[in-house]
């Protein structure tokens, strides 16, 4: 193996680590209103950046694009659960690449 890819391994485990364990070592930190709502974005925020590059790439029909990508931006808008729109975007990329 790589040593330039054990010490990228390594790093990223160290990081998410003290990610995790910070906020445990210190429990009485008054969260920010402003903070709160910035983090209730950031699912909706990364399925946007993960969805759309593929959405783009993987589709045969425009079309299907279009309305999938229609579709999910809806979902993500009415904040509706994220494991649900990134089934039903990849089922109905499907489904339009197959049957219509």
């Amino acid at each position: 193996m790589n040593i330039k890819f054990l010490i990228i391994i390594i790093t990223g485990a160290i990081i998410n680590i003290l990610l995790r364990a910070v906020p445990m070592l210190i429990p009485n930190i008054k969260n920010n209103k402003y903070i709160e709502s910035f983090l209730g974005y950031v699912p909706y925020t990364a399925l946007a950046a993960l969805l759309i590059p593929d959405v783009f790439s993987s589709g045969k029909n425009v079309l299907s694009i279009i309305i999938a990508l229609i579709i999910a931006s809806i979902m993500i808008l009415k904040k509706q659960n994220n494991l649900i729109i990134v089934f039903l975007t990849i089922f109905i990329v499907f489904l339009f690449n197959n049957y219509i």
